[in-house]
């Protein structure tokens, strides 16, 4: 509620600035329908799930080892003198922390991979995304949708579609 709050003050200071100054011009495109269209997102997915694919079985391997242990403890624990079980469970605790620790690690190592593969993608797109507008005149260009896929434009008529909505021309650009 705040989000539109802001957005329809945003969309007021911008249109009552323009009604003293000259006006704007306002495109307004998907980012996500852009990027979906090319084929280099493709490339990148693959890559990225075999990324993961890769980190998943080397922590799959380090889990399974951990629960050997964890099934040789039980086993073992009742045998033990009380020092040595509580060294062992201490032993495990921490070995247990530490897997969770790599599994963090693992996770942000992908999401960095990720944006290492995307940030030439996604200059791309924006550099495309500023060409069309200036090609189309335009002072500023929207995101139809707000990060949580909630829409910016909720109505636009056929002439604006036609005019002002640049996904298909950035499209264009980009895979000419």
């Amino acid at each position: 509620m705040i989000k539109k709050i802001h957005l329809m003050v945003l969309v007021l200071l911008i249109t009552a600035g323009s009604a003293y100054s000259q006006q704007h011009k306002v495109g307004y495109i998907n980012p996500q329908a852009v990027l979906e269209a090319l084929p280099e997102r493709e490339v990148i997915e693959r890559r990225i799930s075999q990324l993961i694919q890769e980190k998943e079985q080397e922590y799959e391997v380090e889990i399974r080892e951990f629960q050997e242990e964890l099934v040789a403890f039980r086993e073992a624990s009742e045998r033990m003198s009380q020092e040595n079980r509580t060294r062992e469970e201490n032993r495990l605790r921490q070995k247990d922390q530490n897997l969770t620790q790599r599994l963090n690690v693992l996770q942000r190592e992908i999401q960095q991979r990720q944006n290492e593969l995307m940030q030439p993608l996604m200059i791309e797109i924006e550099e495309a995304i500023a060409s069309v507008a200036k090609e189309q005149g335009l002072d500023y260009v929207l995101n139809q949708e707000t990060g949580n896929a909630q829409p910016i434009i909720v109505f636009s008529s056929a002439m604006a579609k036609s005019n002002l909505d640049i996904t298909q021309k950035v499209i264009n650009k980009l895979t000419q």
